[in-house]
């Protein structure tokens, strides 16, 4: 449980130093640029935000350290030759599209979210850029930290199955501590960084949070699977990835469709993922573990 403890406190001093910063960062922000120019007209949601992941970078290494002594692509989950690294991220990345290419399909032939009415081929290839470039980021930072740091160290202390439980519960958690208002503060105070952390977890009293939650968890618990078999996280990125780009392109081409009698089925998370996601991830990610991966011996790390 030491892993654990350790990065709980990571979390908390995100919380206690984000909250505490994020004032004098945006006063300091605004007192040198002007309304009108990009930093100036950002709200102390926007400035907030990014504060509290630059201080929750400033912890990562410590945090690592207190976990391992020796910093080795081993406790990373690196330890594999760069060809060998690339070809199981294109692997993953592929399986990660397919995959969600499913549930692409059925969310929109369902009329849960139908497409927008001015899509175009330039909206799609814009859309699949930056879904690209975030999804290679998202997932190389998640999955580093998940399925590397955490899941790695917490398997020589307590059971596998354990740790993948618990690895995939605080992944598909940590998720949803974000605050999705505009963040424009008309009095600020001291402790209006602490005002508006609060409001980052109100996500957890939507009706509709569950069907997300179990989404993430399920694929956190696949990626564990893939990360202790092959004994790295090569292929772990390359799904990730994939997810983050199929989820990105749909979001931004497809609208949820609130009258629709069956929208009960995506989460409140992004209104793609929920049940009807929960339910495709689980059944293809799993049939594909079984067929492909069950008899197979487990890589040594």
């Amino acid at each position: 449980m030491r892993v654990l403890i350790i990065f709980f406190g990571l979390i908390l001093y995100t919380f206690v130093v984000g909250a505490l910063v994020s004032v004098p960062v945006y006063e300091l922000i605004q007192s040198l640029f002007s309304p009108d120019s990009y930093l100036g007209k950002q709200t102390f949601g926007k400035i907030s935000n990014r504060v509290f992941m630059l201080v929750a970078a400033t912890g990562l290494y410590p945090c690592y350290k207190l976990m391992s002594k020796k910093v080795t692509k081993d406790e990373l989950g690196y330890n594999i030759s760069r060809p060998d690294f690339i070809k199981a991220v294109k692997q993953g990345l592929v399986f990660g599209l397919s995959s969600l290419f499913v549930l692409a399909i059925l969310i929109v032939v369902l009329g849960i979210r139908p497409f927008e009415d001015d899509i175009s081929a330039g909206m799609i290839i814009k859309a699949l850029v930056k879904a690209s470039l975030g999804g290679f980021v998202i997932g190389l930072i998640e999955e580093t930290f998940f399925r590397g740091i955490i899941l790695r160290s917490m398997v020589k202390t307590i059971k596998p199955f354990w740790a993948v439980i618990i690895t995939s519960i605080v992944f598909a958690s940590i998720h949803f501590i974000r605050n999705k208002t505009s963040g424009v503060i008309d009095e600020m105070h001291w402790y209006s960084g602490f005002t508006y952390l609060q409001g980052s977890f109100n996500n957890y009293s939507h009706p509709k949070f569950l069907g997300s939650w179990l989404t993430l968890f399920a694929c956190g618990v696949y990626l564990s699977f893939l990360s202790l078999h092959h004994g790295n996280i090569a292929r772990c990125l390359g799904v990730h990835a994939g997810w983050v780009i199929v989820l990105g392109v749909v979001k931004k081409i497809t609208d949820d469709d609130t009258s629709s009698p069956l929208n009960w089925m995506i989460g409140s998370y992004d209104k793609v993922t929920g049940y009807l996601a929960f339910f495709i991830i689980t059944i293809i990610c799993f049939s594909f573990w079984f067929l492909k991966y069950r008899k197979q011996p487990q890589q040594k790390s």
